[in-house]
């Protein structure tokens, strides 16, 4: 177990006890114990089962809707071969049926999954004002 691991126990502990919460009226009474709740082995598979949604891309420090695009945009070549700005921006529009900003493209989603270490930006040797990016 790392200290990462650790800090994120409170979140999947928070998703069994949330999905213990919206199921109480299915839930076993017990007289002694008025307004209790008891988490049963259906809640705790279940938080685990959503901690599995989001447990990659927090490993990572992104965000899911960040980790996402990084998975259906950048990815998509299979070939490694290095991705332009026209292309993310196209292909996101094809996957995710709208338009990203140039603008939030790279301000916000290029420095983000940079810096967490899944692609590297490199100029492109023929344009200057262009760059590639290599998904690691």
């Amino acid at each position: 177990m790392t200290p990462r691991h650790q800090r994120d126990y409170p979140r999947l502990l928070g998703l069994i006890k949330g999905h213990a919460l919206l199921n109480y009226a299915n839930r076993e009474k017990i007289p002694d114990r008025e307004g209790c709740i008891f988490a049963n082995q259906s809640d705790i598979d279940e938080g685990f089962r959503l901690y599995e949604l989001i447990s990659k891309a927090n490993e990572l420090g992104i965000s899911p809707r960040l980790h996402e695009i990084f998975s259906k945009v950048f990815l998509s070549k299979d070939d490694g071969e290095a991705l332009d700005r026209i292309y993310i921006l196209t292909k996101y529009r094809d996957v995710f049926h709208r338009s990203l900003s140039p603008h939030q493209l790279d301000r916000e989603i290029i420095p983000d999954l940079e810096a967490s270490g899944l692609i590297k930006k490199e100029p492109d040797p023929e344009d200057r004002c262009t760059f590639d990016v290599e998904a690691n």
